[in-house]
């Protein structure tokens, strides 16, 4: 009896030293960015706080001197020790919320949550990821920029209610285009594009890069607002006298079969009929054409060179444009003028923007001011 209960008592011995052993193999914390502080939050332990910052949980306890069962406080700031045995990482993919590295989103992580962890108000942080609303979700495992405070401007606010707000600069993060920049920050993505110099037909723009936002103008504040003529942007064309430009607009209004007022309309909203008027995103003339827009019209619609400086090659490729757009759209005039403005393949992805909206309300107001 007692060479059994030895031998049993041999056994439990060594089957718990291999749990033990088993446990902390599996729970070595994989590499992340050490930090030293941090605030404890609801669901926080000391081995997923040390997990996170790439720390052994036993560093951690001994930097704070936590005895058993090390029983941590919501809202308490303990000390995140160096690297640790682990030696830790430079990498922040894993690593507790901090402003100007990137984090990789938990169980139980808001955007609250981790703006408040990180001192990054939660609105800037959804608008570096092209987080929109209204529920403005994150998954678990997704990575996320942690902007630098301030970076995107934004209140804390008590959490998700609306759309980020903008200031000063933004910078681009994945998915991230200008329409959706515009959007999210109540800015005119056009408005954006010339400020930044960035240049169509495309208007990319990379991952990382900072867009100035200081000086945009906001969604409805454009040019043409009121019945005033818009100001020349960058007069570096021949100019035009009023009358010529009326004929022209006539003349390819009946060639391409389209109401006058409608493009006379159009033509006032894009350039108050200057024929002189650059952007800087390089918009030229009466109807504001991009040098990919007139190329691609000079080769596939109009199959004749348009040249953008001459005012009634200008005013043919932006009238043979609203046409081609009107036939894609089913003749829906609403549509036609938004894709003018907002892009056709965006104005299918998306539907019509805000500031879409609004262009098109301008057009009309002066279709019917200019009949």
């Amino acid at each position: 009896m007692c060479g059994l209960l030895s031998r049993f008592s041999s056994r439990v011995v060594v089957t718990a030293l291999a749990s033990f052993f088993s446990v902390a193999l599996f729970s070595i914390p994989e590499p992340a960015v050490a930090h030293e502080a941090y605030v404890v939050q609801q669901g926080d332990t000391v081995t997923r706080i040390a997990r996170r910052a790439g720390v052994s949980w036993r560093s951690v306890v001994d930097a704070n001197g936590l005895v058993a069962p090390y029983v941590i406080r919501i809202g308490a700031s303990i000390t995140i020790p160096g690297a640790g045995s682990r030696g830790g990482s430079s990498q922040a993919s894993t690593g507790i919320a901090r402003a100007g590295s990137s984090y990789r989103v938990l169980s139980g992580d808001t955007l609250t949550r981790i703006g408040r962890r990180s001192g990054v108000p939660w609105r800037s942080i959804a608008a570096a990821n092209g987080i929109t609303g209204p529920n403005y979700m994150i998954t678990i495992g997704r990575s996320l920029a942690i902007p630098e405070a301030g970076a995107l401007g934004g209140g804390g606010g008590a959490g998700p209610t609306g759309s980020a707000s903008s200031a000063g600069s933004i910078v681009v993060a994945a998915g991230d285009t200008l329409e959706r920049i515009g959007r999210r920050s109540g800015l005119a993505w056009r408005s954006i594009a010339e400020l930044n110099a960035i240049k169509g037909p495309s208007y990319l723009v990379r991952i990382g890069q900072v867009l100035r936002l200081d000086g945009a103008q906001s969604i409805g504040s454009g040019p043409a607002a009121s019945g005033s003529s818009p100001a020349p942007r960058n007069a570096t064309l021949p100019a035009a006298s009023k009358a010529a430009i009326e004929q022209s607009l006539e003349k390819w209004s009946e060639r391409y079969g389209l109401p006058t007022d409608l493009v006379r309309g159009l033509a006032w909203v894009e350039s108050g009929w200057q024929a002189q008027v650059v952007s800087s995103a390089g918009a030229k003339g009466v109807m504001q054409l991009m040098p990919g827009t007139a190329r691609w019209l000079s080769e596939t619609i109009v199959r004749a060179p348009i040249d953008r400086a001459n005012y009634d090659d200008n005013i043919r490729g932006g009238t043979a444009y609203l046409r081609w757009l009107l036939d894609q759209t089913g003749q829906d005039e609403r549509l036609a003028l938004a894709s003018y403005y907002q892009g056709l393949g965006a104005v299918r992805r998306h539907g019509l923007y805000a500031e879409s909206e609004i262009y098109v309300a301008k057009v009309q107001g002066a279709r019917r001011r200019s009949g």
